[in-house]
């Protein structure tokens, strides 16, 4: 410790102020455990709340208007290529848009939110299968985006309708 206080002194320093601060830090987080208080300096919930309405919308924006604003031709041939029947696309539009609106309205029960969550994990993952085995992994990978945004959104809801 010496040899590095004098090669170093700033760095010295630095690294055990960031002890103290660390150890005061769990000491503070210890306490207020044992106490149930919470640190209120930081408006946690008005974040989450905004970070939650951010991600989700966004998510539901990808997962919804690719199917719109691709070319028609594209998506029958994908259709076809897929080997699903010609119908699948119009079921597919109407549920994903049932799903959305059970996710963003605030007054639908969560339980219903819940299956709109887990309906939207199987439709990505599905949708990266079909695509990976038949286009190859790159198409395969895209899908994977929206579902960790969907993940992330999922995480938020929890947070905010379970942790009390």
């Amino acid at each position: 410790m010496v040899t590095a206080y004098l090669l170093y002194p700033n760095v010295v320093k630095f690294v055990s102020s960031m002890i103290i601060i660390d150890n005061n830090y769990f000491k503070q987080l210890i306490l207020s455990k044992m106490t149930n208080e919470i640190d209120l300096r930081q408006n946690t919930g008005k974040r989450t709340i905004r970070t939650y309405w951010i991600i989700t919308v966004i998510t539901m924006a990808l997962i919804i208007l690719p199917s719109y604003f691709a070319p028609k031709e594209y998506l029958i041939e994908t259709i076809k290529k897929l080997q699903f029947p010609d119908y699948f696309p119009l079921e597919l539009d109407i549920l994903k848009i049932v799903g959305a609106i059970v996710i963003l309205i605030p007054a639908i029960p969560t339980m219903f939110k819940e299956w709109a969550y887990v309906g939207f994990g199987i439709l990505l993952l599905s949708a990266s299968l079909a695509h990976g085995v038949v286009d190859g992994f790159v198409k395969g990978v895209a899908p994977l985006v929206p579902f960790a945004l969907l993940a992330v959104s999922y995480y938020y809801f929890r947070k905010l309708n379970y942790e009390k």
